[in-house]
């Protein structure tokens, strides 16, 4: 056994060894491994972390096709998917890497320098990864000028800073990310949040308030063939007139519903409480000259308000409602204002459900991974909306199946599955001389005295005398 001092280098970063130890009977086999030893920081880092250098790209590529097929596939627990038992082992798992393998591909994802990491960051450990998604699905936008805001959350039930609870949501525990989606659910960029955000432009918050400028630090981060499109944003909690006014002088439209608080006390427009009184379907219009912005209040089971710079009041629209007095639907007339939001404000909520409706189930004690294995899974939605797009109406587990299918094929087989078979002492000319070499039993045997003496040197005559 050898040690040295080392740096190993790929694409994905440069990690510093302080010191290396290569197990010369693993050496020269693909899957070779290392024992990494750092000076501990504490007394608590003592033992030492195995790792699998090498192969990189083929190992993320085998364990890219197990993930998909975990959705659909669920076990108990991971381990079954290897299981020789015929009602739980998965030979499609088995042939596309080792349990070792995969398990220490989840141990240490994701790859960053835990040494280098942004103290002022929450998410440092996953922000290389959510960067790069980010850049990569804004690539593939599929260019509609919809765009909805709104909030997604990731399942999490441990204990964190950044843990959220949102009541009336499908998820009200975990961790809370905002959303740009295309109204079928396309993903164009996110974020999660987790309190003062991470090189947060103050500007924005002073001019627009919490709200307002989560979607401007969004905007911020899409790529310029998008901006440069005429962009309709639709958003719930962040509207104020300031925004709306804003994406106005930038050229950008934006519907979304307003807080009481968020508009001026001198302000025509009738209040809640009037609006409670008068006729389900009546409206109330105020028209701003200066700004051209248009505010609307429509009387439905709640009085909703709303504000647009770029979406009209008429042709009015008929909408279908319970009565609980006449105990039927009646029609009940709308604005198109109101229409055109419903239309294309619901992007998140598709996304929700279709990633919900195959989430990988895998679980780990690390904070992290909720939030790895929901990028994953926004991924692949986007990939299958992209297709259907260009190709056919495939539906997403059959999406699903063909990544599981494909993926393990393109990485590198393995040479071979369970323990080495050991050569035989025969060789071959003696094993198939058609000669039937029987085992013939032996005596007992026994040893006389004089050869033991004679074997081990005993006796006294054998040791030299040194005088």
């Amino acid at each position: 056994m050898t040690t040295g001092k080392i740096v190993i280098s790929d694409k994905l970063g440069s990690v510093p060894l302080d010191e290396v130890e290569f197990r010369s009977s693993k050496a020269s086999h693909p899957d070779c491994y290392v024992r990494l030893r750092k000076e501990p920081a504490s007394k608590e880092e003592t033992e030492p972390k195995e790792v699998i250098i090498g192969h990189i790209r083929s190992l993320l590529q085998s364990s890219g096709g197990i993930f998909p097929f975990q959705r659909y596939h669920t076990l108990p627990s991971p381990r079954l998917y290897w299981s020789l038992d015929a009602d739980v082992g998965v030979e499609l798992v088995a042939k596309a890497m080792s349990r070792y393998r995969f398990e220490e591909i989840l141990r240490f994802l994701p790859s960053t320098d835990n040494q280098a990491l942004n103290k002022d960051d929450k998410r440092a450990k996953i922000r290389p990864l959510m960067n790069h998604l980010n850049t990569k699905v804004a690539m593939a936008y599929p260019m509609d000028q919809h765009i909805s805001l709104d909030e997604a959350m990731i399942e999490y039930f441990s204990w964190h800073g950044c843990k959220q609870c949102i009541r009336n949501k499908p998820v009200r525990f975990g961790f809370k990310s905002w959303c740009l989606d295309s109204p079928l659910g396309y993903l164009a960029t996110f974020d999660v949040y987790q309190g003062i955000a991470f090189g947060l432009n103050r500007h924005y918050e002073e001019r627009f308030g919490k709200g307002g400028d989560t979607l401007m630090i969004l905007f911020e981060k899409l790529p310029s063939h998008i901006k440069d499109i005429p962009v309709r944003f639709y958003f719930n909690y962040f509207t104020s007139l300031p925004l709306v006014n804003h994406l106005q002088e930038i050229n950008y439209g934006a519907t979304g519903t307003i807080r009481d608080n968020r508009i001026p006390k001198t302000c025509p427009i009738n209040s809640t409480n009037e609006m409670k009184d008068v006729p389900r379907g009546d409206t109330d219009v105020v028209v701003d000259n200066i700004y051209k912005i248009l505010l609307v209040r429509w009387k439905d089971n709640a009085v909703v308000s709303m504000v647009s710079n770029i979406s009209p009041v008429y042709p009015l629209e008929s909408v279908s409602r319970w009565s609980a007095k006449d105990k039927k639907k009646i029609s009940v007339s709308q604005t198109y204002l109101i229409g055109d939001y419903n239309r294309h404000m619901g992007g998140t909520d598709r996304m929700d459900q279709n990633i919900n409706c195959y989430r990988i189930s895998i679980t780990m004690k690390k904070w992290w991974w909720p939030i790895f294995s929901w990028v994953i899974d926004a991924t692949i939605q986007n990939c299958w909306l992209l297709h259907r797009v260009d190709e056919s109406n495939l539906p997403l587990l059959s999406f699903k199946r063909y990544i599981a299918r494909t993926y393990p094929q393109q990485a590198e087989p393995r040479v071979g599955i369970g323990r080495p078979r050991q050569s035989s002492r025969v060789i071959p000319d003696v094993r198939y001389d058609n000669i039937g070499h029987l085992v013939e039993p032996l005596g007992k045997q026994e040893f006389s005295d004089d050869d033991d003496d004679d074997d081990y040197g005993d006796d006294d005559d054998d040791i030299p005398d040194p005088n």
